[in-house]
């Protein structure tokens, strides 16, 4: 399995994901909700390998909030509002979604760049 993550699945990341980004950074060009739609595919698969079939949103929460959380600990506080925001707004509504807080009356959008820099 690891080797199959790292020869086939990493070279597959970097093919689709770095090359769009690449090309958004150097062309100054929009269209950077592709990204994040690779991106959490990517997610959703990792997911479903981590914790077993059925992929579900779940478990692909828990992949952000465990295995990336170890890379960057912010994931395990946003994991769950960045897969609500950014996959199923990309996916399904072509935008991130602005969640709101109905009690509180207040909302939490989003922002894009053309840049890999944090």
């Amino acid at each position: 399995m690891i080797d199959y993550l790292e020869n086939n699945l990493l070279r597959t990341i970097e093919n689709d994901v770095a090359a769009v980004l690449s090309f958004h950074e150097q062309q100054q060009v929009s269209g950077f909700h592709s990204i994040p739609r690779e991106v959490f595919c990517y997610i959703d698969y990792l997911g479903t390998i981590s914790k077993g079939p059925p992929g579900t949103a779940e478990k692909a929460i828990s992949f952000v909030e465990t295995y990336m959380a170890a890379a960057d600990g912010r994931y395990k506080k946003f994991g769950r509002l960045i897969y609500e925001m950014w996959r199923h707004g990309t996916v399904h509504e072509f935008d991130p979604k602005v969640l709101k807080h109905t009690r509180h009356r207040y909302g939490i959008g989003w922002l894009t760049n053309n840049s890999s820099n944090q």
